[in-house]
């Protein structure tokens, strides 16, 4: 069937007051926002006629120039909301009590939860855990795959951008509004797309030789008063990392910063009798409910230096989790614009990482730093330095203590430059194990009247890496679920997905890394800022983690830099 014959007049999956020629628009469109249902396969009929592009039959947008106008945030999508700690309803004191005391055992990980605990699998299972091959991508109503609808021509996923954006068009999304509001089916397909690209191999091998490592710390450094009484810890604190899931993005690069920043806060200074702990939390859905693989899982080898250390959590296997995730895939159009139960399965998935931490590892000491914050938000290793090896003052007594990080919003192109107290981004916490076990739980955000302040605690590294990368961590995040703007010039209008081509898309990735607050904030009109072509000042006084700093070939696009 050719792209200009029309659909069959048929349709029994709509009964539309319209005209014919404008049915199958006003049937997608009452589709769209919930007004009707349908399955996937009377979609379908509307959308798909083989490869053939129904430019009639894709879901409307409202008419511009710019091809429909997408549906944006209220607010920038890097600001969270405030959570409160919560209890994580464990039982009595008692109760609490034994579990801690209990032998880590799989057989008593969160024994509600769906699938079993992963280090009870083998190798192989661990590999393919979080697979989700496109040929098994099925509509729930009638087992049909949509395999065969996300394909290239040549009958092959696309490990391009390019090829991407053009199966979005063959999938009639024109826009990334039109993603946002999408069946889930449609975008666990989307997310599917990306893989190839977020799971890439670094262009070039890391070298551990390089490693820059803190000086040995001055315990009475005045910036430090407020929390520490300036002497010496006889021997430095265990240390326990808690990121609060791998949720999009670049997300591996940044892992891999995390940890190997961490690994260089002692440097040659003695190590403490209990070696660190990284807890890596994943699940099979993202925060808006698609379906995603286990990246962690699937690319562990690129981290076997931290495996030993590792405590990998399946967040899969929490039933509160589990079922957020399913009421949030069932919501409506409405739901969804506002935002729908996508915060409360944040909260609820922080909930669960810190709860499984407690039931898994008693024999960390109550005096172990903890350091609970964002995969993004990178802790520095002079600051983990000197809450490690100097005392902390009886007053500050065990925290929880605020992490004031240096804002990165863009590529290190951004330069470092001063910044004002009111500029920082306060996120994230460094505590004590023992106050995580009393308190049964704790926040990302804290009162900053009521709490001390870690001053130079990390970096915030937000819209970094590739294109795609960026595209893919939106897709992941509560407040957006779309990709970028679709612009190649800051002045420019927004194209569809159908208008891309190679020369155009090549324009968007520069613009990108040239000007890329005219992209990632499309919704402030006018909004534009040329980088320069290399960073300004020294990007050490940032925070910026070594191992970035020492590999602009392993990192490119952290650079503003074009892939070679």
């Amino acid at each position: 069937m050719s792209a200009t014959q029309r659909p069959r007049r048929s349709v029994s999956a709509c009964q539309c007051p319209c005209p014919y020629r404008f049915q199958v628009m006003c049937c997608l469109a009452l589709i769209s926002t919930g007004a009707i249902t349908a399955s996937w396969s009377q979609i379908q009929q509307f959308t798909w006629q083989g490869s053939a592009l129904l430019d009639s039959a894709r879901i409307p947008l409202p008419d511009t120039e710019e091809g429909g106008k997408d549906i944006e945030p209220d607010f920038p999508p890097d600001i969270l909301d405030e959570e409160a700690a919560t209890d994580f309803g464990n039982g009595s004191a008692e109760e609490q009590a034994a579990v801690r005391s209990s032998s880590r055992s799989s057989s008593e990980e969160v024994p509600d939860g769906p699938d079993a605990d992963p280090r009870s699998q083998s190798e192989e299972d661990q590999e393919h855990a979080g697979v989700f091959a496109l040929d098994e991508v099925e509509d729930e109503s009638h087992g049909t795959t949509l395999a065969k609808k996300v394909r290239h021509d040549d009958g092959k996923a696309p490990t391009t951008l390019l090829g991407i954006y053009q199966e979005l068009c063959r999938m009639g999304l024109r826009s990334p509004g039109a993603i946002r509001l999408a069946a889930p089916e449609l975008r666990d397909a989307v997310v599917r797309l990306y893989q190839p690209l977020v799971e890439r191999q670094p262009p070039a091998a890391f070298h551990p030789e390089r490693m820059v490592t803190p000086k040995s710390p001055n315990c009475k450094d005045p910036a430090w008063k407020h929390i520490l009484d300036g002497t010496r810890r006889a021997v430095p604190r265990a240390l326990v990392d808690v990121t609060t899931g791998m949720g999009g993005g670049p997300e591996l690069d940044l892992l891999e910063l995390r940890l190997w920043e961490i690994n260089a806060s002692l440097g040659d200074q003695p190590k403490p009798a209990i070696k660190d702990v990284y807890v890596i939390s994943e699940s099979a859905y993202g925060l808006r409910g698609d379906q995603k693989p286990l990246h962690f899982s699937r690319q562990r080898e690129r981290f076997k230096s931290f495996l030993p250390q590792v405590e990998h959590i399946l967040l899969d296997n929490c039933t509160k989790y589990s079922s957020a995730i399913s009421k949030m895939r069932r919501e409506t159009n409405k739901g969804k614009k506002k935002g729908g139960t996508m915060f409360s399965a944040e909260s609820i998935q922080r909930i669960c990482v810190l709860k499984t931490l407690i039931q898994r590892r008693p024999e960390i000491p109550d005096d172990a730093l903890l350091i609970f914050s964002d995969l993004d938000e990178v802790p520095s290793a002079q600051a983990i330095q000197m809450l490690r090896l100097c005392k902390t003052k009886s007053s500050a007594k065990d925290g929880p203590w605020i992490q004031a990080h240096y804002p990165l919003p863009y590529n290190l192109r951004v330069g470092c430059k001063a910044r004002k107290k009111t500029e920082l981004h306060y996120q994230g916490v460094f505590t004590t194990m023992g106050f995580l076990r009393r308190k049964k739980g704790l926040a990302l955000r804290y009162n900053m009247r009521r709490n001390l302040i870690v001053p130079r605690a990390g970096i915030h590294l937000t819209y970094v890496g590739s294109r795609a990368d960026v595209d893919y961590k939106l897709l992941h995040h509560g407040e957006s679920g779309q990709v970028l703007a679709t612009k190649a010039t800051a002045t420019g209008k927004r194209l569809n997905f159908c208008e891309i081509d190679e020369k155009t898309l090549a324009s968007m990735e520069q613009l990108l890394r040239d000007n890329p607050v005219s992209v990632a904030r499309a919704w402030e009109r006018g909004k534009s800022s040329v980088l320069r072509k290399e960073p300004a000042g020294e990007l050490s006084k940032c925070q910026v983690p070594w191992a970035l700093l020492t590999h602009p070939e392993r990192y490119p696009h952290f650079w503003g830099r074009a892939a070679k």
